[in-house]
């Protein structure tokens, strides 16, 4: 019954991330300016054991904004009841908000379409914790370059008269 609540809780959170993310418009990078909005947010109940408040408040003061990027390489299996037979195969990575600098080494090369040298140039420069054995796993390396790509869009920005 406790899994099976658990379980709910989670299907709960992840419906309401999506509802937000529909109504603000924004990315699933989720901002980590405080353990409860990413908990309440993200599309899992806790951060993995390789990231702790310690570790992010730590990053926080050397990089500024910290974002965290959680991949679902593959779902949890549940049976016929809704107990989970096979917990979800999942890695959270903390990623470091680009300078200018980064973005000036990393911008030609998404408009040159030179992923390859992007993915690898952005991984290396950006992501600064998390489950970092699993950028190994191709799927999982993939899904973490497609967020770090969405975060070099400019911010919303507004031109009126003055």
């Amino acid at each position: 019954m406790e899994k099976s609540v658990k379980i709910l809780l989670g299907v709960v959170a992840l419906l309401l991330a999506a509802v937000a993310v529909v109504i603000v418009g924004s990315d699933a990078c989720l901002t980590a300016s405080s353990v409860d909005v990413v908990i309440a947010s993200a599309p899992v109940v806790f951060f993995s054991k390789n990231i702790t408040d310690e570790i992010i408040k730590d990053l926080r003061l050397k990089f500024g904004k910290i974002k965290v990027i959680t991949i679902i390489a593959e779902e949890a299996e549940l049976d016929g009841e809704g107990t989970e037979i096979t917990p979800a195969e999942q890695y959270q990575f903390l990623v470091r908000r680009p300078d200018r600098g980064l973005i000036k080494m990393l911008l030609p090369l998404v408009q040159q379409g030179k992923l390859d040298d992007f993915a690898d140039k952005a991984v290396k420069n950006m992501v600064v914790g998390g489950d970092m054995d699993a950028l190994e796993d191709g799927i999982v390396f993939m899904g973490v370059v497609q967020h770090l790509k969405s975060m070099l869009a400019p911010a919303q920005s507004f031109l009126s008269n003055a």
